[in-house]
């Protein structure tokens, strides 16, 4: 961020706390929904993998992540700290279902029966 300031010049007049945290931020959010709409689309014509992801921060906590990948690319659902959590099938199976419910458990394309 700092590198593409630095080519607007010196004395390029930065964005105030407020601007980021409304008006910028607002409007990139937006961008946002409209591009994962894009990719939703995606989904439904031509199907979609959902894939998760376990690791540990720094801190030692657990965290698991929950991507949907297609043919357009990667698109970032949700994170949960789990460190309070054991990482059963259980609990992975649960994490899961809630995403292919916000997905959709339709069909995965519009082309097979499955």
């Amino acid at each position: 961020m700092v590198e593409a300031i630095g080519q607007f010049g010196p004395g390029y007049p930065t964005p105030s706390r407020y601007e980021l945290s409304n008006p910028i931020l607002k409007g990139e959010v937006a961008r946002t929904k409209k591009t994962v709409e894009k990719f939703e689309d995606e989904w439904k014509l031509e199907g979609c993998s959902i894939m998760t992801d376990a690791w540990s921060d720094r801190k030692r906590r657990s965290i698991m992540n929950l991507c949907v990948n297609s043919r357009m690319g990667t698109v970032f659902l949700s994170s949960v700290d789990c460190s309070n959590e054991a990482h059963t099938c259980r609990h992975i199976f649960e994490y899961m279902e809630a995403c292919i419910q916000e997905v959709g458990p339709e069909p995965c394309c519009s082309s097979c029966d499955r």
